[in-house]
């Protein structure tokens, strides 16, 4: 089953003075600022995460929007009192994936979701069309039929249940704001968005370990008439 920890991502930038809350794409464990931001007078920055895992070896080289701060306040650059710079990722050398993408994912859908995750951090609208593209793919990969991805979505009803349908419509509309509406998305409405798409992601594509591991525990308690 994906997991997906929302308050996490609400975290805006790193620093030298906070810690990352941000988690490794490859194990799952929190990252470290392993070195102090490189400053910029362009305002720009540039800084590597690595993961607190010492099993993992995974870093991610990343820049970004710098910005000094004196006092818990944003200030000039020319102030003399600046006590921390604040780094808000723009760009990952190594992709961070927001969540960890399902082995039953084929990779088309694969790269489609982690190019939302590479647009999260700098372009919230284009993150919600590359979810909807997504979308897009696990339709036709699950032999949905019709002219646009509405009547795609219609077409599984019958195969997949209402209830999930209209979850994945839903997100259909949240991917046609992305393309057309002039109104930014906030990052609080991507966020839920993507809450919302790894439920349906979690139902579509189940994870079988889990699955095979409640079989055996129900199997365990017939053939012994009890748990104990």
């Amino acid at each position: 089953m994906i997991h997906f920890e929302k308050q996490i991502w609400k975290q805006d930038y790193v620093s030298n003075k906070s810690r990352s809350a941000w988690r490794c794409s490859n194990c799952g464990m929190p990252l470290q600022l392993e070195k102090e931001i490189k400053k910029s007078k362009r305002f720009t920055g540039s800084g590597i995460l690595s993961c607190s895992n010492e099993n993992c070896s995974t870093v991610y080289h990343f820049v970004g929007i710098q910005i000094p701060f004196a006092n818990g306040y944003e200030v000039s650059s020319t102030y003399y009192k600046i006590d921390e710079y604040r780094l808000y990722p723009t760009q990952f050398q190594l992709e961070l994936h927001l969540f960890k993408l399902s082995e039953a994912l084929s990779n088309p859908i694969k790269e489609k979701l982690i190019l939302s995750f590479n647009h999260f951090w700098y372009d919230l609208d284009a993150c919600a069309n590359k979810i909807r593209q997504a979308l897009e793919l696990i339709l036709e990969e699950m032999g949905a039929s019709g002219n646009t991805l509405g009547h795609k979505i219609e077409s599984v009803e019958s195969k997949i249940g209402s209830e999930l349908c209209a979850k994945i419509m839903a997100l259909k509309w949240i991917g046609n704001e992305g393309s057309h509406s002039e109104k930014p998305f906030t990052k609080e409405q991507i966020l839920t968005t993507i809450e919302l798409l790894v439920d349906v992601l979690n139902q579509l594509y189940p994870d079988e370990t889990e699955t095979m591991r409640k079989r055996e525990i129900v199997k365990s308690v017939n053939d012994n008439k009890g748990i104990k």
